[in-house]
């Protein structure tokens, strides 16, 4: 599967359409758990590119802060 394939599947996923909808109310909070791997970078890079404003990510540690960065960097480059 190709890289263009995923990112459609994860912006087009119901789940991801519902998060980036709640998102629209100006004090939503947003918790995600059950997901492992690299699927979290590309859950939180279709929902940053759908939906406006800023968003917090609160990671376990700072290690775990600094590959969903690389991670997302990559990603939100590749989406835009």
């Amino acid at each position: 599967m190709q890289l263009q394939q995923i990112k459609n599947l994860f912006q087009s996923d119901p789940k991801i359409l519902e998060i980036v909808n709640a998102l629209q109310s100006t004090s939503a909070r947003i918790g995600v758990n059950g997901i492992v791997g690299s699927s979290a970078s590309f859950l939180l890079a279709a929902v940053f590119n759908q939906s406006k404003g800023r968003h917090i990510l609160i990671a376990e540690d700072q290690e775990k802060s600094a590959y969903f960065l690389n991670d997302l960097q990559t990603l939100l480059e590749f989406l835009s």
